[in-house]
């Protein structure tokens, strides 16, 4: 693997990289100021018995930016520390991620369309809402069937209710948080 030339050049603002300038750093050519700059690559210039020639291209270093902060992020970091979105793992599946919430909703396990996300907090809470919400379902169904009493069977009722409420929530939800992961993944690229 061939090394990276880096040269430190006087810039002109019209002629770009030049070593045609005076004693106070004016292009000789146009007259404007020239800076100093460090650059490499394609535009980084040697001198070859007095003409000058372009170095072989190198390419750019990828850099990783918080668009939301317009800031560069370490390439190693796991997290962005501007907004804090996840680096690693890459996108989601959003059809996974609804598809997998829905089929477990169904067999009575909420929140796995989140907890395949890693979103843990979220993913338990929703996992033993369900569990909460499905117990007291067969507990009320047993107590109306047991006692004969209407009061029971409203509270099933209402329990499935809600039940049914949590899984189209954490359906939806699922696909949602999915779609925002990417769109934040994605404004985390490298560039």
């Amino acid at each position: 693997m061939g090394e990276i030339e880096v040269k430190l050049v006087r810039l002109c603002i019209n002629h770009g990289p030049t070593t045609n300038y005076d004693a106070n750093f004016n292009c000789v050519e146009c007259g404007e100021h020239t800076k100093e700059e460090v650059i490499s690559g394609d535009m980084a210039i040697t001198t070859q018995g007095g003409i000058m020639a372009e170095s072989p291209a190198v390419p750019a270093r990828k850099k990783r930016m918080c668009t939301q902060f317009g800031k560069e992020i370490a390439e190693d970091a796991r997290n962005c520390p501007y907004c804090g979105v996840s680096l690693i793992g890459g996108t989601v599946n959003e059809g996974t991620a609804t598809g997998v919430a829905a089929a477990g909703g169904i067999i009575g396990i909420n929140g796995l369309g989140h907890l395949i996300q890693g979103e843990l907090v979220k993913g338990f809470i929703l996992l033993f809402g369900g569990i909460i919400l499905i117990t007291g379902i067969v507990i009320s169904i047993f107590m109306a069937i047991d006692l004969m009493d209407d009061v029971y069977t409203f509270l099933a009722v209402i329990l499935g209710v809600i039940y049914v409420a949590l899984f189209v929530f954490q359906v939806i939800d699922a696909n949602a948080s999915a779609r925002r992961h990417n769109l934040s993944y994605e404004s985390h690229r490298l560039s």
